[in-house]
């Protein structure tokens, strides 16, 4: 049992079943080996974290705040990349592969950022009056992108880069 958690209750356990990863009020990612009870400080944030989430084969581990910013590490605790805040940050979701992240709550547009390094993030058709991003979902293959909220989907075809399709308000 791990007796230490943080003051938040965001946590996820890794692909393997053996990392927990968390943060909260406290504004730290610790990440908790459940076998040998070790834990690693990753990371800090200026304000409290709103989602950890790990890649879906477990080798990255990345972290969003209340405020949008967003911190990717590998799962050693190696600092990949970070990007600086938007203006809400409520999750984040990795594609199918992990090789991309989409932050959830800008509401700025949408921005497909690149989880490895050296490959630039990606801007995605803006639509202004579009609002919060409330639900990301990547198709399997990872061609599609699907973003929603306040009653509206947009779907992004990620080989063309732009925007394929948007359902009409409620």
């Amino acid at each position: 049992m791990i007796d230490r958690w943080p003051l938040g209750p965001r946590a996820e356990l890794s692909s393997d079943n053996i990392h927990v990863a968390m943060g909260g009020a406290d504004r730290t990612v610790t990440v908790v080996n459940r076998t040998t009870k070790a834990s690693k400080v990753f990371g800090t944030f200026p304000r409290e974290l709103a989602m950890v989430r790990w890649s879906p084969d477990g080798t990255k581990l990345a972290a969003v705040d209340e405020a949008g910013e967003l911190k990717l590490w590998a799962a050693d605790g190696g600092l990949i990349k970070e990007w600086g805040p938007t203006d809400m940050g409520l999750d984040l979701v990795f594609s199918n592969d992990g090789r991309w992240i989409m932050r959830i709550g800008t509401s700025k547009g949408d921005k497909l950022l690149s989880a490895v390094a050296g490959v630039p993030d990606r801007d995605l058709e803006v639509d202004n009056n579009f609002g919060t991003t409330m639900g990301v979902v990547f198709a399997p293959g990872d061609k599609l992108v699907a973003a929603g909220g306040q009653g509206r989907v947009r779907v992004y075809d990620l080989g063309r880069g732009s925007r394929c399709s948007r359902s009409a308000p409620r």
